[in-house]
């Protein structure tokens, strides 16, 4: 990068006159830096969200469905018709006959309340949990679901929106579909 400003400064000097590379390096690792902060803050604030979430939709289940469930949110922050922050996205909700329908159960579920009691109560999971979403946000997500944006627990619920052959995988606990185009 200061290879590069030293050519631009030195072939434009009616544009720079009077700037150093050592001015221009200042100022561009102070700006770098701060915006290093502020992403790395944002993406902190989403790996305590994806914990959150996969800790109460996969507690007792694989690994790999944990890693599937993160992959999950993430694929919708990029889709059109989900918000593009992860908070959003796991905290949306519709109304279906005059009820409160969450799109992670665990949102409308009387748990969410006694939450900190659940997490000590299981704090290995939660620290399983917790690795599992800083990989997914720090590092990319895996590709255990194949591009799904929606999962379901099929000892635990039939959704009327589950079709059979849109289901691009299955782990230990859960069922994988993409309904949405990218």
């Amino acid at each position: 990068m200061i290879s590069t400003l030293k050519v631009v400064l030195t072939a434009a000097p009616l544009f720079f006159n009077g700037v150093t590379v050592d001015d221009v390096a200042g100022t561009f690792q102070e700006y770098s830096l701060t915006n290093i902060k502020k992403e790395f803050d944002l993406k902190i604030r989403d790996v305590e969200k994806v914990t959150e979430a996969i800790f109460f939709e996969t507690r007792g289940t694989c690994d790999k469905d944990k890693y599937a469930v993160a992959e999950v949110i993430l694929q919708r922050t990029a889709l059109d018709n989900y918000p593009s922050d992860v908070s959003k996205v796991i905290n949306q909700y519709t109304w279906k006959n005059g009820q409160k329908v969450c799109q992670f159960s665990y949102m409308c579920e009387n748990n969410i309340k006694n939450k900190r009691k659940l997490i000590r109560e299981d704090y290995s999971e939660w620290r399983k949990s917790r690795r599992v979403a800083f990989n997914s946000i720090m590092f990319g997500p895996t590709d255990y679901t194949n591009g799904a944006d929606h999962y379901y627990n099929p000892r635990k619920a039939n959704p009327d929106w589950a079709n059979p052959r849109k289901v691009t995988a299955t782990t230990c606990a859960h069922r994988y579909l993409k309904l949405h185009k990218s």
